[in-house]
């Protein structure tokens, strides 16, 4: 297996044991031995060929290289020799014999046929014993270098051959004892796998030359004291008839995406399929260092991919089903007639999936889907199996791919894609948008502010001229090794100004109330500045500074919503781009950089800037939303928002009291988790219980105030991206502007403590949210209900803000090293005394906790840090390793069932399931 022969030392007794042994049970002694000897000189059952032929008299046709592959030229040689006895692997004496039956040949002379040195299908073994069974014994034998060559046979009459996979390897032969023993080298019952051992006459003495090998395989018999037994490395399991039935290799366990697989298990269900006759599953790795299942058949006929896969499904878990069912014509086969696994044929497909079950697209409306899949989640070979959350997707990523699909004419909903997460079932929910006459015309006039920007101006009660209400931004800087041009920054963001309308914002008070108004592209909307920074000696000190300054600089009164800067280094260029934060949020940087990607590309070569049709703009959302408010829809939610705003909770302890908490006394701290913790939250964790990566992320951060106040409830702000589907006829997918949606989420676990509950229960309670918490901020600042006006503060901000590395870095760009400026002025006020962002940049999950050291210690929000990441680490963790995936009553769409009431029902109905 090694590929370095082991020498092993098998005793004279040890064979003579073994003759005997065949001399009885192949009644040997009965006619004229004539044996076809086919395995190599180096093989065990050479040995064994030695002894049945030459031991008893007999003689042995030692078969040519050249043709022992070959059908027509072994029979040639059966025929001729008149052999009696044929011995092989399965994957040579099944094709030979249907050979010999589709020819309708003569082997009458043969006596006994001989299986072994690999597992056996069952129906195979049935279809030989029905077309030969009366003119031969057809034998299924097993045996291990070891313990001398065969230890046990099976041979059974058509009628009582059980229905299994794998034929039996029968009874162990006479001075042979079998054990099929657990980890603690206990005995199994009947029916129960565990690993095989050997004992009795037939045990070597050891591999030659290496005691530690010899040490760790033949092992002291603990049933027989004073003996030795091999431990075979194979699981099997008792009959209750006395055989034993042999499964594979227990190092033939893999583990893919968390999960420990037993490829015998897939291969036994391949072979169950009446079409197959072969089959083999083996583990690759893609060039991302990922592993995936790859299988390889043979059929009666050909078959689709769809079909077998659609008939595993039916018995193994997702997880289980190979990514690529190859079929082929033959098997690859070793000098032994062995199936030769490192000969098996690579898979074409350049790069492999994570976990998917790869199909490819049927038809057009498929292919779009899945280059938008592909773009979106920076996976090349995304088939129509693959499922949108287990190959890394998430609110942020969904509202991407209907921005993608926007732009070519093609509508979906996002709860649509929430629904049904794989591409072969979402072509029904697809809607044509393209006979729709859209016109990119400027968006002009006043606009009502949104929940959101409301709440920006209530926290921030100052006059609109005042410094505090302008330095709120967003900013980002982005690096280019070949430098910008100049002329083509103006031209791109002219025409990205046009596009998104927001952009071109300014505010306004009128009659003591604020006004937001999109302008028309009659003046300059944007400054652009240029700074040479060659040879500055401490290059980050000087950009923070300037890029400082120009944060400040931004006037939302004058209409000054976005600056740019070029910083020019030895190395390249470095763009920093500024917008303040009423017009801008984080799914509206996505699409910038997208499209601005697009237009630098197309302004490079001299082509003109296509941006794609415009989706409705932010204007058009607000009035919708105060229409919304007002809505009996929206009044459904009224209680259940109030009874929330109503509960109390203390986050952590403060260190000291303040009066206010403004940015000036900010501190950020930080913690990560390392990169293959971050993939495989994203592409393991949430298989576990169905999740999403919110629910993992709060379950440990309730985890974690546990841990450190005792309280096993918790009340945060969540923010959300607020884009959600609540008005028809809306699309805001391509739409730069702030959506965000803040919202109280309160999680309350009562005593419950077991983290698979934990993460049930957390998850349960985001479900039954509202429309994801939009119509709080609706409610609160639209329709003016005093309840929520006045509800109880909450001490912590929690914000997942995806991935930005497949988004801001491609072959043109990337993330720049440098600093991008203080964003937010120091004055402004504080959304809650803690603020937790986490972001996934350079391949990790980066956790920032905002505080006031006026409020916090450094000490106090460093152990909470680390014990969160801990926590996050743990959970992540007991995901993976879970084999089956737990649905809850959401996954059912019974939001009202409680976690209880589904186990009951489960557990009175045994096989419930979708």
């Amino acid at each position: 297996t090694t590929g370095t022969p082991k020498g092993v030392m098998v005793d004279h007794k040890n064979l003579i044991n073994a003759h005997y042994n065949w001399r009885e049970h192949y009644e040997l002694s009965k006619y004229e031995v004539k044996l076809l000897q086919i395995a190599s000189i180096s093989f065990d059952v050479f040995a064994g060929d030695l002894c049945r032929s030459l031991l008893n008299g007999g003689t042995m046709y030692i078969v040519p290289s050249d043709i022992k592959l070959e059908l027509d030229l072994l029979y040639k040689m059966i025929q001729k020799y008149k052999i009696n006895i044929f011995e092989s692997t399965p994957s040579l004496i099944i094709p030979f014999m249907n050979y010999v039956h589709e020819n309708n040949l003569d082997v009458t002379t043969l006596r006994l046929l001989i299986l072994g040195s690999d597992s056996c299908p069952i129906t195979e073994y049935k279809n030989l014993v029905k077309t030969y069974g009366g003119n031969m014994r057809i034998i299924n034998s097993y045996g291990v270098t070891e313990a001398t060559v065969d230890s046990s046979y099976y041979e059974e009459e058509y009628n009582n051959i059980p229905q299994m996979i794998n034929t039996p390897i029968g009874k162990p032969l006479n001075n042979t004892q079998y054990y099929v023993l657990n980890s603690l080298l206990e005995p199994q019952p009947i029916g129960v796998y565990g690993e095989l051992y050997i004992g009795g006459h037939g045990v070597a003495r050891g591999y030659l030359n290496k005691p530690e090998l010899t040490n760790e395989k033949f092992v002291p018999n603990c049933l027989s004291p004073g003996e030795k037994m091999y431990k075979t490395g194979d699981l099997a399991r008792w009959l209750p008839d006395g055989n034993i039935e042999f499964l594979g290799r227990i190092d033939n366990q893999v583990k893919v995406r968390g999960f420990r697989i037993e490829i015998g298990e897939i291969e036994a269900k391949l072979l169950g399929n009446q079409h197959i006759k072969e089959a083999v599953v083996i583990d690759r790795i893609d060039k991302t260092g990922f592993t995936y299942l790859c299988a390889y058949i043979i059929a009666q006929n050909e078959l689709a991919t769809s079909e077998v896969r659609d008939y595993l499904s039916d018995y193994l878990p997702d997880y289980m089903i190979p990514s690529y069912i190859i079929q082929l014509d033959k098997m690859p086969l070793t000098p032994n007639g062995k199936i030769d696994r490192k000969a098996l044929p690579v898979v074409q497909e350049k790069d492999v999936s994570i976990g998917s079950k790869y199909e490819a697209p049927r038809n057009e409306l498929e292919e779009h889907l899945v280059s938008s899949w592909q773009e979106t989640l920076g996976i090349k070979a995304i088939g129509i199996n693959d499922s949108f959350f287990e190959v890394g997707g998430d609110s942020i990523k969904a509202l991407q791919i209907v921005a993608r699909l926007s732009k070519i004419g093609l509508k979906l909903k996002i709860k649509d894609l929430f629904a049904n997460p794989k591409i072969k079932n979402l072509g029904k929910y697809i809607k044509n948008d393209s006979e729709i006459k859209r016109v990119n015309k400027l968006v002009q006039g006043k606009i009502p502010l949104t929940p959101i920007q409301r709440r920006y101006f209530e926290q921030n009660n100052k006059e609109l001229h005042d410094r505090t209400l302008n330095h709120y931004n967003q900013s980002f800087m982005l690096y280019r090794k070949n430098g910008f041009d100049e002329q083509i920054i103006e031209t791109v963001f002219s025409e990205l100004s046009k596009q998104h309308d927001a952009l071109r914002m300014i505010f306004k008070e009128e009659n003591g109330e604020i006004l937001q108004c999109n302008r028309d592209f009659n003046e300059r909307i944007f400054d652009l500045y240029v700074y040479d920074i060659k040879g500055k000696e401490d290059q980050q000190e000087t950009v923070h500074q300037i890029a400082t300054n120009i944060q400040k600089e931004i006037s939302i009164v004058d209409g000054k919503m976005m600056k740019l800067c070029i910083f020019k280094t030895s190395e390249g260029d470095h763009l920093l781009i500024v917008i303040h934060h009423l017009v801008v949020d984080g799914v509206s940087w996505r699409i910038l950089l997208e499209d601005f990607e697009m237009a630098y590309k197309q302004a490079s070569i001299g082509e003109k800037i296509e941006l794609g049709f415009k989706t409705d703009s932010y204007k058009e959302f607000s009035q919708k939303l105060i229409e919304y408010a007002k809505s009996n829809k929206l009044l459904k939610e009224k209680k259940y928002w109030e009874d929330i705003s109503r509960t109390e909770f203390m986050f952590l302890p403060k260190d000291k009291e303040i009066d206010e908490d403004n940015y000036e006394n900010s501190k950020v701290l930080k913690v990560s988790i390392s990169e293959e913790d971050t993939r495989k939250l994203l592409l393991e964790t949430n298989k576990a219980y169905n999740t999403q990566i919110n629910d993992i992320l709060l379950t440990a951060l309730l985890v974690t105030v546990r841990e450190l106040t005792g309280e096993n409830r918790l009340k945060i702000l969540m923010e959300g991206h607020g884009r959600e589907e609540i008005v028809e006829n809306v699309d805001i997918s391509r739409t730069i502007g702030w959506f965000t949606s803040i919202y109280p989420v309160y999680l309350d676990l009562g005593k419950e403590k077991d983290i698979s509950l934990n993460i049930k229960m957390v998850k349960e309670i985001l479900r039954k949210i509202p429309n994801k918490g939009i119509g709080y901020g609706v409610l609160k600042y639209l329709a003016e209900d005093r309840d929520l006006l006045n509800d109880k503060s909450v001490p912590i901000l929690f914000n997942y803000l995806g991935e930005m590395d497949k988004h801001a870095t491609n072959e043109e760009f990337s993330i720049s090293r440098l600093t991008s400026g203080d964003s937010i002025g120091g004055e402004s006020a504080r959304d809650a005394s803690i603020e937790i962002d986490s972001i996934v940049l350079d391949n990790k999950l980066i956790i920032n906790t905002t505080f006031n050291y006026k409020e916090y210690t450094e000490a106090t929000i460093n152990e909470f840090n680390q014990k969160y990441k801990a926590s996050l680490e743990m959970i992540i963790n007991h995901c993976v390793n879970k084999k089956e995936t737990e649905k809850t009553a959401s996954d059912y769409g019974y939001d009202k069932m409680s976690l209880q009431e589904l186990e009951d029902l489960l557990g009175e109905y045994e096989y419930v399931d979708n």
